[in-house]
């Protein structure tokens, strides 16, 4: 009977440790899954703000040319005789 028992205690001790260490696995798995998706948002994220700054710095050079901005202004805003300005408003973008 003592080699019953024996046997059986071994053998739930056997399963706790086996079901242990699956739960430990899946948790990784899990773990680097989560990890590998976090990954690709922030590589997106990166991508789009790679492309915001990249516009950002063109129209930074557009702003420091001085022909840019006189042919802008010059194409927003009308003198009158009298010496009235009229300034001409964009138009509305209104996305269809």
């Amino acid at each position: 009977m003592k080699k019953s028992n024996a046997t059986r205690n071994i053998r739930l001790i056997a399963a706790v440790v086996a079901i242990v260490l699956l739960v430990n696995i899946g948790l990784e798995v899990y773990s680097t899954i989560k990890t590998k998706y976090d990954i690709s948002v922030a590589q997106k994220e990166n991508t789009q703000l790679k492309e915001e700054a990249e516009n950002l710095k063109n129209e930074v050079a557009k702003l420091k040319d001085e022909s840019y901005i006189q042919s802008y202004v010059s194409g927003t805003i009308f003198s009158t005789e009298k010496g009235t300005t009229i300034y001409v408003l964009p138009e509305d973008e209104t996305p269809e």
